[in-house]
């Protein structure tokens, strides 16, 4: 009986930390969606002029932790990125979520390999002053990012995996 309730109040302790450590990284995602959605209502992010966008989208990246972000028009067409990471074009794998961005929802994509590792991207709309949407802002955060992360919240309680659902 003893040996029973310790493991109950372990499973339930493990299960608690678990959903602490879900709730943090549901607050590390909104909240980088959140900001993205602050700057893409950014006049100079609005107005899709490349000059004045790049300068607009360096900034964030660091303060993110993000790894890159850029800017799309409705078709897929990249119009500037920070980096140098981003396809030209949206990915045909990403048409699908491109197409809920479009429809004015904020999306977390599915985990996809860059020239630069592996990433998940954050698409957020451009609106423009007549609340129109006239382009996409994508911010790519690195796994190994999230991995750091959620590796600082587990140091002194176990392991933490995050599995692709389509595995």
């Amino acid at each position: 009986f003893y040996t029973k309730s310790l493991y109950q109040v372990s499973v339930g302790e493990m299960q608690e930390s678990l959903n602490v450590m879900g709730k943090r990284l549901e607050v590390q995602l909104d909240s980088r969606l959140m900001v993205l959605a602050l700057l893409a209502d950014d006049v100079e992010v609005r107005s899709l002029e490349t000059d004045d966008l790049a300068r607009e989208i360096q900034r964030p990246v660091q303060l993110l932790s993000l790894h890159n972000i850029g800017v799309y028009d409705r078709e897929g067409h990249l119009i500037t990125q920070a980096g140098k990471s981003l396809p030209n074009q949206i990915m045909y794998t990403f048409k699908p979520v491109f197409s809920q961005v479009l429809q004015g929802e904020r999306v977390i994509t599915d985990r996809y390999k860059g020239n630069q590792g592996e990433f998940i991207g954050l698409m957020v709309p451009i609106y423009d002053n007549v609340f129109q949407i006239k382009g996409v802002l994508v911010g790519e955060l690195s796994l190994s990012t999230l991995a750091s992360f959620l590796g600082k919240e587990t140091e002194q309680r176990g392991y933490f995996c995050v599995l692709d659902s389509s595995q």
